[in-house]
């Protein structure tokens, strides 16, 4: 397998066509810009990226595209995402920016990523970038955060894309980069890092490292934190779970805190992850024609939503947005799948009450259509009844036209 960058327009149209495969055609996201005929989707600012790949036996299997910050014209949008302003005393050459992340299915489970993402990194040593800026989806973040990434601004929501987190890399901080074990590690520590932009960050973004604890708690620091509200007695999702059981689940997925009124999940988009919420509550409801919003039911504590894309691909049929402050545990497709092969005891005991949840949910929503069927024949059979015609009676003989009466009387 090579890592390469794409510099000849053959090489950029094979990225573009993998890129179509993922996000348009896998995911379901829609972009204007999207060749539909040629099956292929570039972005504006492809043109000031360097992009990344990998090939296996003549195939595009991976990409990734980094925009290095000197010349770079940084998007307005960006600086809002980023919240760049509050990084203003370092020169634009120090920053870079990540994006476009995609894998083929079958290599995922490989090591085609680190070894783009490292690649990626020994140019942004060589370029004297230490901020790295990406955002991604709940399901990606603990990749992230595994590279060294931190979570240190609100979730933004983006059109195309949905719900996603802003993180960053410093490149320095190798206590950090130590402390989550990432392959980024040894590159850092051949290069005599300096702290100081990592000290910087800790002062100005005070609460960030909270976001990546959980990779460095230990088992009584879980149980203490976590052990009340993820509950094996309370919590559907997690029956028959022991204590243990329950840490490793949690050091698997990722906890995400969103605001009141966040939208999580978008109707109609394509899923890989479920959530369980810790704290909080949620408000689901789906969409009617008019734009008018019809709830279908709020959720708590212990609860979960969006099983049905842990399992399939089926896009998305409500959405979820949070009715107040929220925390929730996103447990994604990539988990399950890597949780069959490493903890198979937990893997199955989640697919069990998986389906029970799944289960009932389907049990319930056929009760309702079933009630609402029953309501509809109901008001249709009164409507029929008040809408009918009132039966014609029968004329007497007083009521008959009078030429009636003649023909009875009179002779002819």
């Amino acid at each position: 397998m090579q890592i390469l960058v794409a510099t000849t327009p053959e090489e950029k149209e094979a990225v573009y066509r993998l890129r179509y495969e993922c996000y348009v055609e896998e995911l379901g996201w829609k972009y204007d810009k999207a060749d539909q005929s040629a099956k292929t989707l570039r972005d504006d600012m492809d043109d000031s990226a360097v992009i990344y790949y990998a090939e296996d036996k003549g195939k595009v299997v991976a990409t990734y595209c980094v925009h290095f910050g000197q010349g770079l014209v940084i998007p307005d949008k960006w600086r809002t995402h980023y919240d760049l302003d509050r990084f203003a005393e370092f020169p634009q050459e120090c920053l870079s920016f990540s994006s476009r992340l995609i894998v083929t299915a079958e290599y995922r489970s490989t090591m085609v990523v680190p070894k783009m993402l490292v690649t990626a990194y020994m140019e942004s040593w060589r370029r004297g970038t230490r901020f790295n800026f990406c955002f991604c989806r709940p399901r990606l973040i603990d990749l992230y955060e595994r590279l060294g990434f931190i979570r240190y601004k609100e979730n933004i929501f983006e059109p195309t894309q949905g719900y996603m987190s802003p993180m960053v890399l410093m490149s320095e901080d190798a206590d950090h980069l130590w402390a989550v074990r990432s392959p980024f590690l040894r590159v850092c520590k051949s290069h005599r890092p300096d702290s100081r932009a990592a000290r910087w960050f800790d002062q100005t973004f005070p609460e960030a490292r909270h976001s990546t604890a959980k990779q460095t708690m230990t088992a009584e620091e879980f149980l203490q934190q976590w052990a009340q509200a993820m509950d094996a007695r309370t919590v559907a999702l997690l029956s028959g779970f022991s204590p243990e059981q329950i840490q490793k689940l949690f050091m698997a997925g990722t906890v995400l805190q969103c605001k009141a009124g966040d939208k999580l999940l978008r109707e109609g988009e394509a899923g890989h992850e479920m959530f369980l919420i810790i704290q909080g509550s949620v408000r689901i409801y789906t969409t009617k024609a008019d734009h008018a919003e019809s709830l279908i039911t709020l959720m708590s504590a212990g609860e979960t939503f969006g099983e049905l894309a842990l399992v399939s691909r089926a896009k998305r049929n409500a959405t979820v947005q949070a009715a107040t402050e929220l925390q929730v545990l996103v447990i994604s497709q990539e988990f399950l799948q890597s949780a069959m092969r490493s903890m198979p005891d937990i893997a199955i005991k989640l697919l069990y009450n998986l389906a029970s949840l799944v289960g009932d949910k389907l049990r319930a929503t056929s009760e309702r259509l079933l009630d609402m069927m029953r309501e509809n024949v109901l008001l249709a059979t009164q409507l029929a009844r008040v809408s009918a015609p009132a039966p014609r009676e029968a004329p007497t003989e007083a009521s008959r036209p009078a030429t009636i009466s003649l023909l009875k009387t009179t002779p002819l």
